[in-house]
């Protein structure tokens, strides 16, 4: 395997994704993980990162996209942490997703599998009936790509229509109940700042398209006003469990 340098520029083209969303490379041996590179693609990309058994690189020029390249539908694509495949073509990225468990199934578990491998799918957008949002100081949304900071989301493609039309409705909730602590307890224990929500359509009340805001993460129980106008429908705001996936969602869902 030939030894590549932070900086190195290289052309390379892109043989197939990984699980997690990079595509994987190789120049004269190495093997490189590019993030947002299609199946196909022929790139000119930048050295980032050098590992024992291999780089992380990313594009710096597209110099002859792949047929299975696509533009991305989210206008955050790249900047949110929540989708990893949203420019590669539906189809492709099942047929890879099958490819990524096959690899599992072969190099990790070491059985020589030559069955199909069958995935089942569903709708490309809107799917997405549970999430997890995270908010801080002028941002509710998702964490961005390996950060713990977090992008306003204005709508999301993926999430379910009833989620979407929630998002309104969460941000007027959050603002009051920043109102109402920083009146008592400014700054003090249970500050709204980087803070995680969790929403789901299958609790809802009053109005059907209003997804119940369950949980929020924080030591204290507060009761938040209506999300949807109506006082009898306030609503306590516990505290969240943990989760390990920030998004509440895996990048392998085809």
């Amino acid at each position: 395997m030939s030894s590549l340098a932070i900086g190195q520029v290289l052309e390379v083209t892109a043989e197939k994704l990984a699980f997690g969303g990079s595509a994987i490379a190789r120049h004269e041996g190495a093997v490189l993980f590019v993030p947002f590179a299609a199946p196909g693609d022929h790139l000119r990309v930048v050295v980032t990162e050098a590992d024992k058994r291999f780089y992380r690189a990313t594009i710096q020029q597209v110099l002859q996209p792949s047929p299975h390249r696509r533009e991305p539908k989210c206008s955050l694509f790249g900047k949110c942490g929540g989708c990893q495949f949203q420019h590669v073509t539906y189809e492709e990225q099942v047929r890879q997703k099958a490819e990524i468990v096959r690899d599992a199934i072969v190099r990790i578990g070491g059985f020589d599998w030559q069955q199909p491998i069958h995935v089942h799918t569903g709708e490309e957008w809107g799917y997405r009936s549970r999430t997890q949002l995270k908010c801080e100081p002028g941002a509710l949304g998702f964490n961005r790509p390996e950060t713990k900071t977090v992008i306003d989301v204005p709508s999301c493609p993926v999430l379910a229509p009833a989620l979407n039309d929630a998002l309104p409705q969460v941000r007027a909730a959050i603002a009051t109940l920043a109102a109402s602590r920083r009146t008592s307890h400014s700054n003090g224990p249970g500050s709204v700042s980087s803070k995680s929500l969790r929403s789901n359509t299958s609790a809802r009340s009053g109005d059907p398209n209003t997804p119940k805001l369950s949980r929020w993460a924080s030591p204290h129980s507060w009761t938040s006003s209506p999300l949807d106008g109506s006082a009898a429908q306030s609503r306590a705001i516990r505290p969240a469990e943990p989760r390990k996936n920030a998004n509440g969602d895996s990048s392998m869902r085809p």
